[in-house]
Formats: structure tokens, sequence, C-alpha cells
């Protein structure tokens, strides 16, 4: 694991999610580290992040069991 700053970079990047998606500010500042790092899956329930192009949400369910199958 690593942490990845939030800089200015990233708020500015954050507000623009914000407009674009209708995302409240904390999903918009982990949506903009993400497309900054260019990560593109993220583990959570939080279904706001399908709304951001470019990312891939997977509930704990099916991130699961996409990595048990992936270690097989």
């Amino acid at each position: 694991m690593k942490v990845l700053l939030v800089d200015k970079l990233i708020i500015v990047e954050s507000l623009g999610i914000i407009e674009n998606f209708n995302l409240k500010p904390r999903d918009a500042i982990h949506a903009a580290v993400m497309k900054i790092n260019k990560i593109k899956e993220i583990v959570s329930e939080d279904a706001d992040f399908d709304k951001v192009e470019g990312i891939i949400r997977y509930d704990i369910k099916s991130f699961l069991e996409k990595f048990s199958k992936t270690k097989k």
C-alpha cells in the first residue's frame, strides 16, 4: 500500500469532478487522486464512483470473487 499526497493539483481536479459528476467533496478527492495517479479501480460500496468515467468500482463481494479467481 502507498499513501498518496493531496496537493493543490488534486484539489483543483476534484472541483472539476464535483461539477461534472455531482460527487461529494470527499469522493471527488478520491477520484482526483485516482485520475492523477492513473489508478483505474477502487473497492467501495459507494455507487457514486460509478458516475465517474474511467473508474471501475468493485463492491467488496465482487472484488473478493475476482481476487479469489485470479489467485487460483
